[in-house]
């Protein structure tokens, strides 16, 4: 589920899930904003999906949470 597999296409995994993320995560926003830009994009199947992608971005150090709004960590 997160890497794709011989019965599991790219577009339809948690990383492809996570990059359109950082894509979108330009500014900081709010989980049920970015969840309404990205809900008709295959990589998104559904909420549990975005939410699954968000906790892999979490647990590499990719974005944060902070003040309500979800936004990018700066890479050093």
């Amino acid at each position: 589920m997160i890497l794709p597999t011989k019965h599991l296409p790219l577009e339809r995994t948690l990383l492809a899930a996570g990059a359109e993320l950082l894509r979108k995560l330009e500014r900081p926003q709010t989980v049920s904003t970015l969840w309404e830009e990205v809900r008709g994009s295959i990589a998104f199947a559904s909420f549990d999906h975005l939410v699954l992608a968000l906790d892999v971005l979490f647990a590499v150090g990719m974005v944060e949470f902070r003040d309500g709004r979800l936004r990018r960590r700066s890479v050093r």
